[in-house]
């Protein structure tokens, strides 16, 4: 199975592709923390409305796993709009 994983940077996002690589195909997204991969990545920041639509055309997933989240909340209390995002 093609598998879309946000977050693929972070800790549970790296752990879970390296879980499932044994069994499907993975592409990554991430905004460009991720160095080297031994999986696709794609390169965007997913709070671009547009960029989602972007990486959804580019990897045509079968499913998609979103493990991306805020690594602080600061960010989230000085944009109030931005968790719904």
């Amino acid at each position: 199975m093609k598998l879309l994983l946000t977050g693929v940077s972070g800790l549970l996002g790296i752990n879970f592709a390296q879980e499932m690589m044994g069994g499907h195909e993975i592409i990554g997204v991430d905004r460009g923390k991720l160095i080297k991969a031994p999986f696709r990545v794609l390169k965007q920041d997913l709070l671009n409305p547009r960029a989602v639509d972007a990486v959804l055309d580019a990897a045509q997933p079968e499913a998609v796993v979103n493990c991306a989240a805020l690594a602080t909340s600061t960010p989230a209390r000085t944009t109030p709009t931005l968790p719904n995002a």
